[in-house]
C-alpha cells in the first residue's frame, strides 16, 4: 500500500506541471472512475493511459488507445520502451487502487464513528434528562404521600393545592 501512495503522490505531483499535466490529469480522472469496477481490461487501459503520459514526458512515442478500440489492436505495436512502462504501470495501477480504496474505506470508517458517537452523546443527554425527569416525579410522588397524609391528620385543604402546582410543573418540565 506504501508504494501505491508514494507512486499515487508522483502521478499527482505530474498532473500539476504545465507542459505534460493534462495528460497525467486525465489518467486520474479514468483511474478515479477505473478503481471502482477494477478488472483485468481496466487495469490494463488505466496502464496504458500512465504509460502513454510517462512516455509523452520522456518524449518517446506514445500508443494512444480509443475506449472503444480493443486492447489488443491498441498494444499489437509496442515496442520494448513502450511495454515496460505499459508492464510497471500495471502493477502499479493495482497498487494505486488498493490505496485510494484504502483511504476511501478509512474516510468512511471515521464518518461512521463520528456519526456514532455523536448519535450516543444525544441518546446520553436524553437518559439523562429522563433519569432527572424520573427522580422528579418520585419525588412529587413523595411529597404527595407525605403532604396526604399530613393533610388526613391534620385536616390543611391548602398543602393539596400547593403540591398540585408544583407536580404540574415537574411534568411540564418532563415531557
Amino acid at each position: 500500500m506504501a508504494q501505491g501512495r508514494t507512486q499515487y503522490e508522483i502521478i499527482q505531483l505530474d498532473s500539476r506541471m504545465p507542459r505534460y499535466g493534462a495528460c497525467w490529469k486525465a489518467a486520474l480522472h479514468r483511474l478515479d472512475q477505473g478503481c471502482k469496477q477494477l478488472d483485468d481490461q481496466v487495469q490494463s487501459r488505466l496502464a496504458l493511459s500512465f504509460a502513454n503520459c510517462f512516455l509523452e514526458k520522456a518524449g518517446i512515442r506514445t500508443y494512444p488507445c480509443e475506449d472503444s478500440a480493443p486492447l489488443a489492436d491498441c498494444l499489437a505495436n509496442v515496442d520494448n520502451n513502450g511495454f515496460t512502462a505499459y508492464s510497471n504501470f500495471f502493477t502499479q495501477t493495482q497498487n494505486i487502487c488498493f490505496f485510494l480504496q484504502s483511504q476511501m474505506w478509512q474516510e468512511l470508517t471515521e464518518e461512521t464513528v463520528n456519526r456514532l458517537t455523536a448519535s450516543s452523546a444525544q441518546v446520553m443527554l436524553s437518559l439523562l434528562i429522563s433519569y432527572i425527569c424520573v427522580s422528579g416525579l418520585l419525588l412529587l410522588m413523595y411529597l404527595r404521600k407525605e403532604v396526604n397524609y399530613t393533610s388526613v391528620t391534620n385536616q390543611d385543604p391548602h398543602s393539596t393545592i400547593m403540591i398540585s402546582r408544583h407536580e404540574r410543573t415537574a411534568c411540564f418540565y418532563c415531557l
